[in-house]
């Protein structure tokens, strides 16, 4: 099966347009496009699922981001998605302008991080980004431990996870890349977010991560394990850690110093 492997040059931020404005609440009430700053010629950075199809519900191919749409098309015309029944996209490389901020340690993540939150997953949405098809990961803020001037402190924040897997206009997507990210989140998973970047949106709430994964904890509903990014997989700080209120308070203590 054939996979899709992007660089993008992540220099830049991309911002959603004016109008575009995320009211306090549950997935249903976001914009099914966010903007890229890069302006209207330019791939959005989010256009959710829904968004893509025509009034018949077929898929309308004009509407996805372009790089999608021509791999889409390839796959289609060559007959891998008749064989194998999804239009695939791989792991995606990541060209990095800039200097790189500490993350291989927890203790890196609270210093470094533009802000911590500890929240509960709410609500899940498929749909589009640079990263290829990907989830929107609405999270229910329940303790702040850092936070930034760019960034809305509000109830709700907004998290682009770069797997998903979901059928729209006749056609399955499918974005694996499970030694990094695993699956996507699900309702009731705790989850600490260190954004490094500020929000993608103008009301500062969507977060597009690293595809390194190291801004992102989960602990997912059943499991009794936390799945952890792999810089941090052998960090003295979170080894033999089960419970994610655990990390919380370390974090905190980091913070403070």
């Amino acid at each position: 099966m054939k996979s899709l492997c992007l660089t993008i040059l992540l220099s830049f931020l991309v911002l959603a347009s004016p109008d575009a404005a995320f009211p306090e609440g549950r997935l249903g009430k976001l914009p099914l496009r966010v903007a890229s700053a890069l302006g209207p010629d330019s791939d959005p950075a989010w256009v959710d699922a829904e968004s893509v199809v025509d009034q018949t519900g077929k898929l309308d191919m004009k509407a996805l981001p372009v790089g999608i749409r021509l791999f889409a098309e390839r796959q289609i015309q060559n007959g891998d998605y008749q064989k194998y029944g999804c239009i695939s996209f791989g792991a995606v490389a990541v060209d990095r302008a800039g200097a790189i901020v500490p993350h291989s340690t927890f203790k890196d993540l609270t210093q470094s991080a533009k802000a911590v939150l500890k929240g509960t997953v709410t609500g899940v949405t498929y749909g589009f980004t640079v990263y290829g098809p990907s989830s929107l990961v609405e999270i229910q803020a329940d303790d702040w431990l850092k936070k930034s001037a760019k960034i809305a402190g509000g109830t709700y924040v907004y998290l682009v996870y770069p797997v998903a897997e979901f059928k729209v206009g006749g056609y399955r997507f499918c974005k694996t890349d499970l030694p990094q990210w695993g699956k996507e989140p699900k309702l009731g998973d705790q989850i600490l977010l260190f954004p490094y970047q500020p929000p993608i949106d103008a009301d500062g709430r969507v977060f597009l991560p690293d595809l390194e994964g190291y801004e992102v904890i989960l602990a997912r509903k059943g499991d009794t394990s936390i799945s952890l990014p792999k810089t941090l997989r052998e960090d003295p700080d979170v080894l033999g850690v089960r419970e994610l209120e655990v990390l919380r308070k370390r974090a905190l203590e980091y913070i403070q110093k």
